[in-house]
């Protein structure tokens, strides 16, 4: 696997500044990212975890249908 930058933002404004940089990957659970990376199929520079992000987290009823936050954990999911 190659060097790469990681970065944990705390707000949603905070993700999409760090998003924003060439070469930027989102990172959150139940991806294929990590091994992809370690078999160097990708080769982001800046990997941006969302799991730190609050409002990225949980799963409610809304706007026609069910929504899953992209830090939600797999457990809370599998109830």
């Amino acid at each position: 696997m190659h060097n790469f930058q990681f970065v944990k933002p705390a707000t949603i404004a905070e993700a999409v500044k760090a998003l924003s940089q060439e070469g930027a990957q989102a990172l959150s659970g139940g991806q294929t990212l990590t091994p992809t990376m370690k078999q160097r199929l990708a080769a982001p520079e800046v990997l941006v975890s969302l799991t730190g992000i609050p409002e990225l987290r949980g799963v409610c009823k809304g706007y026609g249908g069910l929504h899953i936050g992209a830090a939600t954990p797999h457990a809370v999911v599998a109830r």
